[in-house]
C-alpha cells in the first residue's frame, strides 16, 4: 500500500533529522535510542528508552510532528494517521491549483484510485475536530493547571488525542501524570477517549438525528 511507503519514509526522515540534530544541538544519543523512540511515538507504544526531551529543540519539533501524524490507518496506533495527512496535502494542492485553473478537474487519488468525495469530507471533519479539541483541551487544561508551561500543555493534549503516552516539559518521558488534580485527570481521560474513538463516534451520540425515530 502507498500509505506504508509514506510511513516508512516518515520514520527514515525523522531518524535522519535527529541524527543530524546531534551536531546542531550538540548532544549525544545512541542510534538505537533514536530509532526506538521514533518508532515508539509513531506507533503509540508509549515506551521510551532515553530522555529525548534533552536532545534539543529540533528533536522536540520532530517528535511533536510524529505524535500528530501517528501510524497507519487500520492499525492500533493513534494520531491522525499517515493516509489522512497524505490526502490532506493532496487536497490542499488540488485546491490551490483550482484557484487559478477553476475549470480543471484533478481527482485526488490514493493507491492509484480516486478518493470518493464522502471520504474527503470525513477527512476534513476528523482533522477539523482534532484542531478544535486540541485548542479547547489546551485552554481547559491551562485553566485547571495554570502553572504548566505552554509546551507541556500543548504536547500533553496532542499526546492524549493521539493516545501516544509521553509528552514534553512537565509531562516529559521521565515524568508522570500523578501530580495532576482530580479534575485535570478527568479532563485528560475524556480527551483520551475522544482521541481513541476519533471524535466522530463520540460526538454522534449527542446528535438528535441519531436518536430520532423514523
Amino acid at each position: 500500500y502507498e500509505e506504508v511507503w509514506w510511513y516508512f519514509g516518515l520514520l527514515v526522515l525523522a531518524c535522519v533529522i535527529l541524527f543530524g540534530a546531534q551536531f546542531a544541538e550538540h548532544f549525544e544519543a545512541d542510534a538505537v535510542d533514536i530509532v526506538f523512540n521514533v518508532v515508539s511515538l509513531s506507533t503509540s507504544t508509549g515506551y521510551v528508552s532515553a530522555d529525548f526531551e534533552q536532545w534539543g529543540d529540533i528533536t522536540i519539533g520532530v517528535m511533536l510532528v510524529i505524535m500528530i501524524i501517528g501510524g497507519c490507518s487500520g492499525s492500533t496506533s493513534g494520531g491522525l494517521k499517515v493516509s489522512r495527512i497524505v490526502l490532506w496535502f493532496r487536497y490542499v494542492r488540488v485546491g490551490l491549483k483550482q484557484t487559478f485553473r477553476p475549470k480543471v478537474i484533478t481527482p485526488i487519488k490514493m493507491n492509484g484510485r480516486p478518493v470518493p468525495a464522502s471520504a474527503l469530507a470525513q477527512l476534513l471533519l476528523v482533522i477539523s475536530l482534532f484542531g478544535f479539541f486540541a485548542i479547547t483541551g489546551a485552554i481547559l487544561f491551562r485553566l485547571l493547571e495554570h502553572h504548566h508551561s505552554a509546551l507541556g500543555t500543548l504536547s500533553l493534549i496532542i499526546s492524549l488525542l493521539g493516545n501516544t503516552g509521553p509528552a514534553f516539559a512537565e509531562m516529559g518521558p521521565t515524568e508522570s501524570f500523578g501530580e495532576l488534580s482530580s479534575a485535570s485527570k478527568l479532563l485528560c481521560s475524556g480527551i483520551m477517549i475522544l482521541g481513541r474513538l476519533e471524535y466522530v463516534a463520540v460526538l454522534v451520540l449527542f446528535s438528535r438525528a441519531l436518536w430520532k425515530r423514523y
